[in-house]
């Protein structure tokens, strides 16, 4: 017999633990009926922490309003979804996402209409009068005004200034510098890696507060993987018995350090063959290079051994 999906759809919701992710979809979908037509254009719902909706709005001014509109606000909201229990609203200065039925912010095609202060239109003049060429001299003066209006209908619309360059953007630092942020604190981890291979995750943070454990690891790993690379590049050319060039054992020692995190003074035995291995780990304790691999010594598989293996007991025949 068929039965409604409706009964047995929240308890889905709840073992997939996707319910906060539909709270805040269905929050945007009703959101212009929760606040009003006046305030929807201006904010709209980002995430759901514990018991507080974090709202993003354009302007401060628009989280004051929301703040003195709070009461009827969550009682809208509680009355629509009785089941969020949410007790605050927080909010946040940033570019609003249109909710869903609602189209983007409108993009002005002519921004003449943006009257400019005359303050910045001095400021402006005084750029273009470097240009001796009259007609260049025109043409740069009304590209800086367009730049100019368009970082004031930016502005109205929710963008800030990046920390760093000031360009325009919805975040505090724009992409090109949170990629060059990256860029310089993977570079000073390698250092700071090869200065120290043995670093864990704990003492290479208080170097770098802002590192992540995954970019941690994976630094080690891809530093381990070249020297692993330039190793078995220097090895594979040795004559057997020869000793040990010193570039080549500090090489090796690097890898010890870094497959085990112990400092050079500390690594015993087997930490150096659990890193170099049985052949090449006694090769280094010795001091000079084994003799080429031998194929024949090989131990061959026994088929009859393998099948004999993989024998159970029920299958043994009767006596």
């Amino acid at each position: 017999m068929l039965k409604p999906l409706g009964p047995s759809l929240a308890p889905a919701v709840e073992e997939l633990g996707v319910t906060q992710k539909l709270a805040r979809f269905q929050l945007q979908a009703c959101w212009p009926e929760l606040v009003g037509p006046r305030l929807a254009p201006y904010c709209a719902p980002n995430k759901l922490h514990g018991r507080s909706l974090w709202l993003r709005v354009r302007a401060p001014v628009w989280a004051q309003e929301i703040m003195l509109l709070q009461d009827s606000i969550l009682s809208a909201i509680s009355k629509r979804f009785p089941r969020l229990r949410i007790d605050q609203l927080r909010c946040q200065v940033g570019v609003v996402v249109p909710t869903l039925g609602e189209g983007p912010a409108p993009i002005p095609e002519d921004l003449s209409a943006i009257e400019l202060p005359r303050s910045v239109q001095y400021r402006l003049g005084r750029l273009a009068a470097e240009v001796e060429d009259p007609d260049l001299r025109a043409s740069f003066l009304r590209a800086l005004e367009q730049n100019e209006r368009r970082n004031v209908w930016l502005r109205s619309q929710g963008a800030m200034p990046c920390q760093l360059c000031g360009a325009l953007q919805e975040r505090r630092l724009c992409i090109a510098c949170r990629q060059q942020r990256g860029r310089e604190r993977r570079q000073k981890l390698f250092q700071l890696i090869g200065r120290q291979p043995w670093i864990t995750y704990a003492e290479a943070q208080t170097h770098l507060p802002a590192l992540r454990q995954s970019e941690f690891h994976t630094a080690r790993n891809q530093l381990r993987s070249l020297f692993l690379l330039s190793y078995y590049q220097q090895r594979d050319v040795l004559e057997a018995g020869v000793l040990l060039p010193p570039a080549l054992r500090n090489l090796m020692l690097q890898i010890c350090m870094l497959s085990t995190q112990i400092p050079w003074d500390q690594l015993q035995d087997r930490h150096i063959h659990f890193s170099l291995g049985k052949t090449w780990g006694t090769a280094y304790l010795e001091d000079k290079a084994p003799p080429p691999f031998d194929k024949s010594k090989r131990k061959k598989k026994d088929p009859e051994a393998a099948a004999r293996a993989h024998v159970r007991p029920d299958d043994s025949p009767s006596v």
